[in-house]
């Protein structure tokens, strides 16, 4: 069974904090938006089999940008939940949590190309059946195993976004540094701007 880890969130609070230091907020333009898109991740299975699953994924940003080439983004994820129901033992798992990064935009014309980087805390849940294994009425469960995973991650992200008026249009592929997992995330997002 995975260890279940508690990394302290102050990790990211802290980091949260200092896009808002004086000097920076009152310039800052601020956005709030939604992802809708693909999610991936290789999942293991407890006999060692690999495979790689798909479900929808998606991400609530409200997002600070204190000039045309910098700004920051605090997400919640949802990557989950994903299933490899076709293999022995079957699995299902499920990956949740919250993100902060700091953005990079490089304007391309009509266009901006952006990078994101920076941490997430993922709560990750497997669920899964072990095989060959004959429970008895007094046991009916003695064949499942559940494990939980709660840590701080590493992210990084490439794209592209276009900004029409208030609006922003992203297309954006993002991915976390989970170990045996590695999830992807491919979204097409909208963003619209409120202060």
């Amino acid at each position: 069974m995975m260890p279940r880890r508690h990394t302290p969130i102050s990790v990211l609070l802290v980091l949260g904090m200092l896009p808002w230091t004086p000097g920076l907020s009152g310039a800052a333009e601020w956005y709030g938006g939604l992802a809708i898109g693909r999610a991936t991740a290789q999942l293991s299975t407890p006999m060692g089999l690999t495979a790689p699953t798909a479900r929808l994924g998606l991400e609530v940003a409200a997002r600070a940008e204190f000039s045309r080439h910098f700004g920051a983004e605090f997400n919640y994820i949802e990557l989950g939940p994903r299933s490899t129901a076709f293999q022995l033992p079957p699995t299902i798992a499920s990956q949740r949590g919250w993100a902060m990064a700091a953005l990079t935009k490089i304007p391309a014309g009509s266009v901006n190309l952006l990078l994101k980087t920076g941490l997430a805390h993922l709560d990750s849940e497997a669920r899964y059946l072990l095989p060959y294994v004959r429970c008895t009425p007094e046991h009916p469960t003695c064949a499942q195993r559940h494990s939980e995973d709660h840590a701080v991650h590493l992210l990084w992200g490439v794209g592209s976004e276009w900004t029409p008026g208030r609006w922003k249009v992203r297309l954006l592929y993002e991915q976390f540094t989970v170990a045996g997992a590695h999830p992807e995330l491919l979204t097409l997002g909208v963003f619209w701007r409120v202060r």
